[in-house]
């Protein structure tokens, strides 16, 4: 085999082997006074002018923590866990290059008041209930900065390995929405949690054991998201921003304005969101044949970089306390671009050429829209219903790619 054809072996298959990675900027681990891990505990990133939240996320199984794609700034850690004191870490001073490894926080059990006695509730971050695990979002510190896939990323479980969703290593796992089943996949259903921001919404189900009136054969399990339902009586609304910063500043933001009244509501809401990520790799490689020997030099850069929008706007008619019907259209679209290129480098000339350079662009435009009629009808107080629903998705999806090498 001549040295021509293991270049371009071993380019290919330098090529083929490259993985998207995210590294850590600030990470540590999360003990109790036993000095044993805590897993699930909810980790909240605030910025120290303010104490604004800037980022928030639950450790893992290990009770280890991660976060990702922080811009340069001061903060501080602060854990608000049930059974246990609140901690709030000195500033952290973060410099956007160097991961920051901090010392393993302690959490001290809350001690009893025998003084004075108070009832309080307080919802878990994460429950535990017949096999399955639930996530509250909403009112956390996962609810800023984060878009359904970084949760999708965190859920305690759950692994996401090129777009490959597993449940404790069984894969074919399913998502729904509000209990609706997705019929996306790889890339596609990536493209649409990418642009659901973690301020829509309320919960996350991880259903090990779904429930009956799901048909959950040959499946590695489901994933349900919930969002957040209009509570308020007349109009209400919010608007919201968020960013985070890595090789790439990240913004994201968008509004929603409702309206509940007894005999209709109103909903809609428009989110943005901005992707950008890059990955760099470079090899030095000495190769001997025919008492030839060749340096080879390669230096390789991926950007990947798109923009991601929801909206969803749609009326409910509540005909009399037994009958109601409504009208929806929601969807996400969005523009994804993927490009690479790279550099090699030969110290001789023996093939005749002495870099070889390659360029890969593939920009993918999209759009998911769903258009939905639904009518519902109460039979009794004990909640027996009668749903109908038609729904209606031209998607909408198209990649294509150009690929070049230069010798």
């Amino acid at each position: 085999m001549n040295l021509f054809l293991k270049l371009i072996i071993t380019v290919l298959v330098t090529f083929s082997q490259l993985v998207t990675f995210s590294q850590c900027a600030i990470k540590g681990s999360i003990l109790d006074s036993l000095k044993t891990q805590l897993p699930f505990i909810p980790v909240g990133l605030l910025n120290y002018k303010d104490s604004s939240i800037y980022k928030g996320l639950i450790t893992n199984e290990d009770g280890n923590y991660c976060f990702e794609n922080i811009k340069k700034g001061n903060y501080i850690i602060k854990i608000a866990a049930v059974g246990f004191n609140t901690f709030c870490s000195t500033k952290i001073n973060y410099d956007s290059v160097n991961t920051i490894t901090l010392p393993a926080i302690i959490l001290n059990s809350k001690g009893i008041n025998l003084n004075e006695v108070a009832i309080v509730t307080q919802k878990k971050i994460v429950e535990f209930k017949n096999g399955n695990i639930t996530v509250n979002i909403e009112g956390t510190a996962l609810a800023a900065g984060n878009t359904a896939y970084d949760l999708l990323t965190r859920l305690p479980g759950v692994s996401v390995i090129d777009d490959n969703i597993s449940i404790q290593g069984k894969s074919g796992v399913r998502i729904l929405i509000d209990g609706k089943l997705q019929q996306l996949s790889g890339a596609q259903l990536r493209n649409l949690l990418k642009s659901i921001n973690a301020s829509q919404i309320e919960k996350m189900e991880v259903l090990k054991k779904p429930p009956v009136k799901y048909d959950a054969s040959g499946t590695g399990g489901m994933i349900n998201i919930i969002t957040k339902k209009i509570k308020l009586v007349g109009f209400s609304g919010s608007i919201f921003s968020n960013y985070s910063q890595g090789f790439y500043g990240n913004p994201s933001g968008g509004f929603n304005l409702n309206y509940k009244g007894k005999k209709f509501n109103f909903f809609s809401g428009i989110t943005a969101n901005r992707d950008n990520k890059r990955q760099t790799f470079s090899e030095y490689r000495i190769i001997s044949y025919d008492t030839i020997t060749t340096n080879i030099i390669q230096v390789f850069t991926q950007k990947q970089h798109g923009h991601y929008e929801t909206f969803n706007i749609g009326t409910d008619w509540f005909i009399n306390k037994k009958n109601s019907i409504g009208i929806k259209a929601s969807g996400a679209f969005g523009l994804g671009n993927e490009d690479r290129t790279s550099t090699t480098t030969l110290s001789d000339n023996s093939n005749g050429y002495r870099v070889l350079q390659y360029t890969f662009t593939s920009p993918n435009p999209w759009i998911y829209p769903d258009f939905n009629i639904n009518a519902e009808h109460l039979f009794d107080t004990a909640g027996t219903t009668l749903r109908f629903s038609v729904d209606y998705n031209p998607y909408y999806d198209l990649y294509t790619s150009n690929l070049n090498h230069h010798f």
